[in-house]
Protein backbone atom coordinates (compact mmCIF):
# COMPACT_ATOMS: atom_id res chain seq x y z
CA UNK A 1 0.00 0.00 0.00
CA UNK A 2 1.08 3.45 -0.85
CA UNK A 3 1.20 6.02 2.00
CA UNK A 4 -0.86 8.42 -0.10
CA UNK A 5 -3.58 5.80 -0.57
CA UNK A 6 -3.77 5.19 3.16
CA UNK A 7 -4.14 8.93 3.78
CA UNK A 8 -6.90 9.14 1.18
CA UNK A 9 -8.71 6.24 2.82
CA UNK A 10 -8.65 8.12 6.11
CA UNK A 11 -9.37 11.64 4.79
CA UNK A 12 -12.14 10.85 2.27
CA UNK A 13 -14.61 9.34 4.81
CA UNK A 14 -13.95 12.21 7.18
CA UNK A 15 -14.67 14.75 4.41
CA UNK A 16 -17.85 12.91 3.41
CA UNK A 17 -19.09 12.98 7.00
CA UNK A 18 -18.18 16.67 7.31
CA UNK A 19 -20.09 17.64 4.15
CA UNK A 20 -23.08 15.50 5.11
CA UNK A 21 -23.27 17.30 8.44
CA UNK A 22 -22.39 20.80 7.23
CA UNK A 23 -25.20 21.07 4.64
CA UNK A 24 -28.09 20.50 7.10
CA UNK A 25 -26.33 22.59 9.76
CA UNK A 26 -25.92 25.53 7.35
CA UNK A 27 -29.57 25.21 6.27
CA UNK A 28 -30.63 25.24 9.91
CA UNK A 29 -28.45 28.29 10.56
CA UNK A 30 -29.97 30.20 7.63
CA UNK A 31 -33.50 29.25 8.68
CA UNK A 32 -32.88 30.54 12.21
CA UNK A 33 -31.25 33.72 10.91
CA UNK A 34 -34.20 34.31 8.58
CA UNK A 35 -36.70 33.74 11.40
CA UNK A 36 -34.86 36.22 13.64
CA UNK A 37 -34.75 38.90 10.96
CA UNK A 38 -38.43 38.29 10.11
CA UNK A 39 -39.39 38.73 13.77
CA UNK A 40 -37.35 41.94 13.97
CA UNK A 41 -39.03 43.34 10.85
CA UNK A 42 -42.46 42.34 12.17
CA UNK A 43 -41.82 44.26 15.39
CA UNK A 44 -40.72 47.32 13.42
CA UNK A 45 -43.80 47.15 11.20
CA UNK A 46 -46.04 46.86 14.25
CA UNK A 47 -44.39 49.88 15.92
CA UNK A 48 -44.63 51.95 12.75
CA UNK A 49 -48.28 51.04 12.19
CA UNK A 50 -49.08 52.06 15.77
CA UNK A 51 -47.25 55.34 15.21
CA UNK A 52 -49.20 55.84 11.98
CA UNK A 53 -52.50 55.32 13.80
CA UNK A 54 -51.45 57.81 16.48
CA UNK A 55 -50.55 60.35 13.79
CA UNK A 56 -53.91 59.80 12.06
CA UNK A 57 -55.71 60.46 15.36
CA UNK A 58 -53.57 63.52 16.03
CA UNK A 59 -54.23 64.81 12.50
CA UNK A 60 -57.98 64.30 12.92
CA UNK A 61 -57.92 66.16 16.26
CA UNK A 62 -55.96 69.02 14.72
CA UNK A 63 -58.40 69.27 11.83
CA UNK A 64 -61.30 69.38 14.29
CA UNK A 65 -59.56 72.13 16.27
CA UNK A 66 -58.91 74.17 13.16
CA UNK A 67 -62.52 73.92 12.06
CA UNK A 68 -63.98 74.73 15.46
CA UNK A 69 -61.64 77.35 16.88
CA UNK A 70 -60.48 79.33 13.88
CA UNK A 71 -63.61 79.56 11.80
CA UNK A 72 -64.15 83.26 12.56
CA UNK A 73 -60.57 84.25 11.83
CA UNK A 74 -60.60 82.27 8.57
CA UNK A 75 -63.76 84.04 7.46
CA UNK A 76 -62.11 87.34 8.30
CA UNK A 77 -58.98 86.42 6.36
CA UNK A 78 -61.02 85.36 3.35
CA UNK A 79 -62.96 88.60 3.48
CA UNK A 80 -59.75 90.65 3.70
CA UNK A 81 -58.20 88.74 0.81
CA UNK A 82 -61.23 89.03 -1.41
CA UNK A 83 -61.81 92.75 -0.85
CA UNK A 84 -58.13 93.68 -0.37
CA UNK A 85 -58.55 95.03 3.13
CA UNK A 86 -55.55 95.13 5.43
CA UNK A 87 -57.03 95.46 8.89
CA UNK A 88 -55.23 94.09 11.90
CA UNK A 89 -57.37 93.42 14.92
CA UNK A 90 -56.32 92.17 18.30
CA UNK A 91 -57.60 88.78 19.38
CA UNK A 92 -59.76 90.07 22.23
CA UNK A 93 -62.16 92.16 20.14
CA UNK A 94 -65.38 91.06 18.54
CA UNK A 95 -65.52 92.10 14.92
CA UNK A 96 -68.68 92.35 12.86
CA UNK A 97 -68.21 92.34 9.13
CA UNK A 98 -70.79 93.73 6.79
CA UNK A 99 -70.59 91.96 3.49
CA UNK A 100 -71.43 93.87 0.31
CA UNK A 101 -74.63 93.02 -1.46
CA UNK A 102 -74.38 90.25 -4.01
CA UNK A 103 -75.25 91.14 -7.51
CA UNK A 104 -77.98 89.09 -9.11
CA UNK A 105 -77.70 88.94 -12.83
CA UNK A 106 -80.93 88.51 -14.70
CA UNK A 107 -80.97 87.48 -18.27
Amino acid sequence: MNPEDSRRQIILPILRIFFRLSIPASLLFFLVAQAVSYAKLSREVKKLSQKKEELFKKNYDLKAKIVSTHAASRVENLYNQKYNLKMNYSNDKIITLTLPQERHFTE
